[in-house]
């Protein structure tokens, strides 16, 4: 997306790198419609986090992983970028950031309120409750005391409503359906797929261009690194530029020590609550119902948890359905390494989620939760809870055990190229997301991020690539 709005100034002459496939005109169908979850396996990374035992989706084609998401369409509340700004980091505050997120987005629902946008290139939409099983849980919400939030994105709202998602008429609109189909037929923009870049050329303290796998160079002016949590901070490794010890320990000589780089990894930790209903419905592909955003230990007036219906098929069996609930305010934080030099080889992921007891405390409060809704509407639709099982839902030890056990990532990597002020040790980019102790080169990518947002990464990025694609226009 930074490629495309860079693209709308004919001055500039843009090149889109991608290590994977480009499409163009016929885009695959597992790609251009919602059919499954996070993840299609033609187009996958295929990362996985050992210590987690599972894989880690991330989309390699044009589009990245908004090419292969759920479509989940949450902002994140005002407080989370406040508290960036609050880092030191003024041009990120939510008074800042709210602009981006507008003209960003074309919502259908409430396009005309003056916090949201019409006419933007991602579309966004919510299904209203309209099943028995997503009413009842509507009403178990409501029962248990939470406000109605038809708007979930809505400042500091909280409560329970239909979720936001970039989808129309099925199909996801990833940055490659939107912003780059309408750049294509610029002259000055130019995308080349399958090209895996290996590192950076750097003479002195300026960036010149990349090298690629193949060994070609190519020069630029500036350049932009927009591979995500995981492969940003690998390529900045593997051009010498992170902390020392890692990199001799891969057989690379350090030339910029950044000790951030591939630190401070964050992401939402979730697990899922599996009930049988007594007759299976059939619902149509990746229907997500109602969410609530809820507070499960903190005093604050924002959410730390997330629940959200999960009707149809889980495990593709009928009549397996699911709450999945999402800790939304972490403090764990792993780590990105390099397993070798060769720009093939995966990354080494060390993710620790709940490594912090505050993490594992606030996923068993809100399980315990996420158990009362099932309790509250259970009768009414038949439903019984199979995972975890009855006795562990009652045992506030056995729950603290299953949540250690069964969880996972929510697939919101971020934080590993962290912003942060001159002075800040652990800074590897400054307010404006220029990497420190370089010139020319530039992050618009979740990695940026110094602390994951309420929120699913999916449009929060997308808001930082707005951002980013403005301070270059200054900048060029």
């Amino acid at each position: 997306m930074v490629a495309a709005r860079l693209s709308e100034e004919a001055r500039l002459q843009v090149l889109l790198l991608e290590a994977g496939p480009d499409f163009p005109s016929e885009i695959p169908d597992p790609v251009l419609h919602l059919r499954l979850g996070s993840g299609v396996a033609e187009y996958d990374w295929d990362y996985n986090d050992p210590g987690m035992g599972s894989s880690i989706p991330r989309g390699r084609l044009v589009g990245g992983s908004s090419a292969v998401n759920s479509t989940y369409a949450l902002r994140g509340q005002p407080q989370d970028y406040d508290s960036w700004a609050a880092q030191g980091l003024p041009d990120w505050s939510w008074e800042r950031c709210l602009p981006h997120f507008i003209r960003l987005e074309d919502d259908a629902d409430f396009g005309d309120q003056p916090h949201h946008g019409r006419g933007g290139p991602i579309h966004i939409m919510r299904h209203p409750a309209a099943t028995a099983l997503e009413e009842a849980f509507t009403a178990a919400c409501l029962e248990l005391g939470h406000a109605p939030a038809p708007d979930l994105n809505a400042p500091g709202v909280i409560g329970v409503g239909p979720l936001p998602r970039n989808v129309r008429e099925g199909v996801r609109q990833s940055t490659l359906v939107t912003y780059l189909a309408a750049a294509r037929s610029r002259p000055n923009l130019e995308v080349r797929a399958d090209t895996l870049v290996d590192q950076l050329t750097i003479e002195g303290d300026r960036v010149t261009g990349v090298r690629l796998a193949s060994g070609e160079e190519l020069g630029a002016v500036r350049v932009v690194l927009a591979a995500g949590a995981f492969n940003t901070p690998q390529l900045l490794m593997r051009s010498g530029i992170g902390e020392p010890e890692a990199l001799r320990a891969v057989g690379i000589d350090c030339r910029l020590p950044l000790a951030g780089v591939g630190r401070n990894l964050r992401d939402h930790p979730l697990t899922l609550l599996v009930f049988q209903l007594a007759e299976p419905r059939v619902e149509e592909p990746m229907r997500l119902g109602p969410a609530l955003k809820f507070r499960g230990l903190s005093d604050e007036p924002v959410e730390d948890m997330k629940v959200t219906l999960l009707p149809g098929e889980i495990f593709a069996m009928p009549g397996l359905t699911g709450l999945l609930l999402e800790v939304d305010e972490v403090q764990s934080t792993g780590s990105v390494n390099l397993a070798s030099a060769d720009p093939s080889a995966p990354p080494l992921l060390d993710h620790r989620l709940l490594s912090h007891p505050h993490d594992v405390d606030l996923m068993v409060a809100g399980a315990e939760h996420a158990i009362r809704l099932l309790e509250a509407f259970a009768d009414g639709v038949g439903a019984e809870l199979l995972l975890p099982d009855p006795v562990t839902a009652r045992d506030p030890e056995l729950l603290r055990e299953h949540a250690r056990t069964m969880h996972s990532t929510g697939y919101h990597p971020s934080c590993t190229c962290r912003m942060g002020p001159a002075g800040d040790a652990g800074a590897v980019v400054d307010g404006r997301c220029r990497v420190y102790g370089l010139r020319g080169l530039t992050i618009a990518d979740a990695s940026v991020m110094p602390y994951v947002p309420r929120a699913n990464t999916n449009l929060p990025t997308m808001m930082v690539g707005e951002r980013v694609a403005d301070f270059l226009r200054e900048e060029l």
